[in-house]
């Protein structure tokens, strides 16, 4: 769960800050950091030599199936993602329901 108050936004900024309970069967989870292979479009190697084996010159369809490694939060590679103990995870789900809503908040960035 995050729980950095962080925001990247201009200073003056209305934000609303949402905390939320999505049933855990709701809930997909993935390394947030591996995330951006997808992103751009780019086979995710777990090792140097599995990079240079076959990175640059992967298919569509390499790159699909190296991709299932970022909701596989177990992976503990230097290469690709941070330590086990310091990855980002991100909650992603399908429908925000007003049940799932248990705390509101507004601020303005500074």
């Amino acid at each position: 769960m995050r729980t950095s108050h962080k925001v990247l936004s201009p200073s003056g900024t209305p934000i609303v800050f949402l905390t939320l309970e999505v049933p855990d069967d709701e809930v997909l989870l993935s390394d947030f950091d591996m995330w951006h292979s997808t992103l751009g479009n780019h086979y995710l190697a777990l090792t140097e030599e599995e990079d240079n084996a076959i990175g640059e010159n992967a298919t569509s369809q390499q790159k699909r199936k190296s991709w299932e490694h970022i909701f596989n939060l177990d992976i503990d590679s230097d290469y690709c993602t941070y330590p086990i103990n310091q990855i980002s995870i991100q909650a992603t789900f399908w429908i925000l329901k007003k049940e799932y809503v248990k705390k509101v908040e507004f601020f303005i960035s500074k």
